[in-house]
């Protein structure tokens, strides 16, 4: 029987416990007594919050972790249409490898995308470069990619919101795949674990796994250095030809104007966009067109962006957004989900003292990641 000051383990725990070791548990989690010996430049505020719902939300299980989940089928499914996608936009093509060829390794990346209600929506399996074993100098050179802050968002949505517009949102399909590496940019890329291959191909040169045969590749696939900003120099050559203008202060917000006034403003994070207009019509042609050079899903009016819940009014022009998802887990990872609720944020007569500071590294390295959760949410 637990004692009474002690917490009892949360959900969060008890996945870990059943999925992975005990001690991968992440650092912050309160676990059982048994356990506790066992084994792109962006703004601060938008790190943290980005960082944060990435340790919050998701496990980052590798591969050998998920074949031994019980959901394996989904996620090789997952992994068999992650394959056929990048196969057929020609991402790569397999050759023998060449002598002296520095050979970057790939690895499975799995999440699990959850909606509005912090429900289950998609399993979501991402082949992915291993770009630190990319060589300076040799498989890429510039790698600033600058995105929209999250201040920007929260400024086109008051915009649309004083002005009674429409807010839409949608984000692209693989939207590093878009972006073609040029012919003096040569990558070569390990084969992933051969779960799939010989079905998605039907066998041949190099499939199975094959130690002499690598990917040659033509796409910026996900994890090399120069991705994120190959894609968005692709985007913003796409949005100034249809007469998108990239503003001064945020170069991840793109505005187009007309001589009568009307105005579309799309502000762009990696893939996922938010876009604002005087009307319907403009914001429809605008996705129409842009549907016409890059493949894309058209969420329709905006909910839900970046973890971050919409709900608007549209007759009484009122808006509201809300983190709930991220609060839950942020209150699962530190365990604190089953606490029961206080009058006061903590104990006023607890002394606070220099000595309860942090003093190596390591103390103030952990203390920022765990202050960084509720500080993101505070400023937000």
């Amino acid at each position: 029987m637990a004692k009474e000051n002690e917490c009892e383990e949360s959900a969060y725990v008890w996945r870990i416990r059943d999925v992975e070791n005990a001690s991968a548990i992440p650092k912050g989690i309160q676990v059982a007594p048994e356990m506790a010996g066992g084994a792109w430049e962006v703004e601060e505020e938008d790190w943290a919050m980005a960082s944060m719902m990435n340790q919050a939300e998701s496990l980052e299980p590798t591969y050998e972790e998920v074949k031994r989940r019980p959901d394996w089928p989904k996620w090789q499914q997952a992994m068999e249409a992650e394959l056929r996608s990048l196969e057929a936009s020609k991402t790569w093509s397999i050759v023998d490898q060449p002598t002296n060829a520095n050979v970057v390794s790939s690895k499975w990346v799995f999440r699990i995308k959850k909606n509005a209600a912090g429900e289950i929506e998609k399993y979501k399996a991402r082949l992915v470069a291993r770009g630190f074993t990319q060589v300076h100098g040799v498989d890429y050179d510039e790698t600033y990619a600058p995105v929209a802050r999250l201040a920007s968002f929260r400024l086109v949505l008051a915009m649309a919101n004083q002005n009674g517009w429409p807010a839409d949102s949608f984000d692209f399909d693989s939207a590093y795949l878009n972006s073609v590496l040029p012919d003096d940019e040569v990558i070569y890329l390990e084969q992933p674990p051969p779960i799939s291959l010989d079905q998605s191909k039907g066998g041949g040169k190099g499939h199975g796994g094959s130690s002499r045969c690598i990917f040659r590749l033509h796409k910026a696939l996900y994890g090399l250095k120069q991705s994120a900003r190959s894609w968005y120099e692709s985007l913003r050559k796409a949005l100034e030809e249809i007469g998108f203008k990239r503003t001064k202060t945020d170069h991840g917000v793109f505005v187009k104007r007309w001589a009568d006034g009307r105005m579309v403003v799309i502000a762009v994070h990696v893939d996922d966009c938010l876009t604002a207009g005087s009307n319907q019509q403009l914001l429809d042609e605008f996705k129409k067109t842009v549907n016409g050079k890059y493949s894309m899903t058209d969420l329709g009016p905006c909910r839900w962006l970046l973890g971050i819940r919409i709900e608007r009014d549209l007759k009484s022009r009122t808006i509201a957004l809300s983190q709930h998802a991220y609060v839950d887990s942020i209150l699962a990872r530190f365990n604190f989900d089953n606490l029961k609720a206080s009058a006061i944020p903590m104990d006023p007569s607890a002394p606070l003292l220099k000595s309860q500071s942090p003093t190596t590294l390591a103390e103030i390295a952990k203390m920022k990641n765990d202050d960084d959760a509720c500080r993101a949410l505070c400023e937000e």
